[in-house]
C-alpha cells in the first residue's frame, strides 16, 4: 500500500505540473484538454489507489516488497526528499540571484525531480525509476536550453507540461503494475 500511496502523491504532483505549467503559449482548447485529461488521469490513480485498500483489506498482498527493511518512507527516503526540497530551495535562490527569467524556475523543478526519482532507486531497489528520472532531467536540460534562445515563454510548457505528462504516465503505469501484482 505505501507503493501505491507514494504514485498517488506522484500522480498529484504530475497533475500540479500541469495545472501550473498551462498558459497563454498554448491555445486555450489545448489548455483545457491538457488540464482535463491531468485530472481523468489522477482520478484513475487514485482509483487504482482504492482498490489497493481494496485488496489489502482483504489480505491481499503485495508479491514483490521493497528491497529495504524500512519500507518505502524510512530515513533513507526522507533523507532523498529533504536533500531535494535543499537542492530546490538553493537552486531557485542562485536562479534568481542570477538574474535568470522566472521561466527557468521549472527547468530547475523538472531537472531536481529527476535527481530525486534517480537517488530513490538505491533506496526503493527500483531500477525502473531511472527512466522517468532521466526524461525528467532531459527536460530540465531542454528548459534551461530554451531559456536562452527566443523561446524563453515555452520554457512552461517544454519543462512543466512534459514533466507533468511524464510523472502521471509513470505513476499510471507503476499503479496499474502494482495492483495487478497484488494477490
Amino acid at each position: 500500500m505505501q507503493r501505491l500511496s507514494g504514485l498517488c502523491v506522484g500522480a498529484v504532483i504530475g497533475t500540479v505540473f500541469i495545472f501550473l505549467s498551462v498558459d497563454e503559449s498554448l491555445s486555450p482548447p489545448l489548455a483545457i484538454v491538457l488540464r482535463v485529461l491531468a485530472a481523468v488521469t489522477l482520478a484513475g490513480v487514485v482509483v487504482m489507489w482504492l482498490l489497493g485498500v481494496k485488496v489489502a483489506q482483504s489480505g491481499g498482498t503485495l508479491k514483490a516488497a521493497p528491497n529495504t527493511a524500512e519500507g518505502f518512507f524510512g530515513r533513507r527516503y526522507a533523507l532523498v526528499v529533504a536533500t531535494e526540497a535543499a537542492l530546490l530551495f538553493i537552486g531557485l535562490t542562485v536562479l534568481r540571484s542570477w538574474g535568470l527569467p522566472e521561466q527557468v524556475n521549472i527547468a530547475w523543478l523538472a531537472f531536481v525531480a529527476g535527481v530525486h526519482f534517480i537517488a530513490l532507486v538505491p533506496v526503493w531497489g527500483e531500477r525502473g525509476l531511472l527512466i522517468p528520472g532521466m526524461v525528467l532531467i532531459m527536460i530540465g536540460v531542454a528548459g534551461f536550453a530554451l531559456t536562452a534562445t527566443t523561446a524563453l515563454e515555452w520554457v512552461p510548457v517544454a519543462s512543466g507540461v512534459l514533466s507533468g505528462i511524464t510523472i502521471l504516465a509513470g505513476s499510471t503505469a507503476y499503479s496499474w503494475r502494482t495492483l495487478t501484482s497484488m494477490r
